[in-house]
């Protein structure tokens, strides 16, 4: 009778143990597929990004073309610079005054003529992905 209570308590202890051992099994088996699926759409994202990258060098290459911009200066009327409109940068205003004027500055060139300069805000950087979860 005692080798039966011993073999019976062996007997459920291995059931118990087996079926743990297929519960941890499943949800492992269920990790791993969650995992796979988080890969393939992080690889999809990659290779998204990617391509608007290459979209981007690609529409860059395409502005700043030579020929391109030739023909927009001649539309908007633009010139060479010659060398009698030329002046230092310090001729003109200081930088301080430059960089953080909130109106337009008027300033005198070295050949007496005043002009206005209109600055555009500096562009602020901005994190794009790091939104969290």
């Amino acid at each position: 009778m005692a080798a039966r209570r011993v073999s019976l308590r062996y007997l459920v202890t291995a059931i118990c143990l087996s079926l743990g051992a297929a519960g941890a099994t499943f949800q492992l088996k269920h990790a791993v597929r969650d995992r796979e699926r988080e890969l393939a759409s992080v690889r999809m994202e990659i290779a998204r990004e990617r391509w608007a990258v290459q979209a981007a060098r690609a529409d860059l290459a395409y502005l700043t073309r030579p020929d391109r911009l030739v023909m927009q200066a001649a539309q908007l009327g633009m010139v060479p610079v010659r060398g009698t409109r030329l002046a230092q940068v310090d001729q003109i205003v200081p930088w301080q005054q430059v960089h953080f004027a909130k109106a337009p500055i008027t300033a005198t060139l070295p050949s007496g003529a005043e002009v206005e300069l209109r600055l555009k805000p500096a562009p602020l950087m901005t994190l794009v992905g790091l939104e969290g979860d």
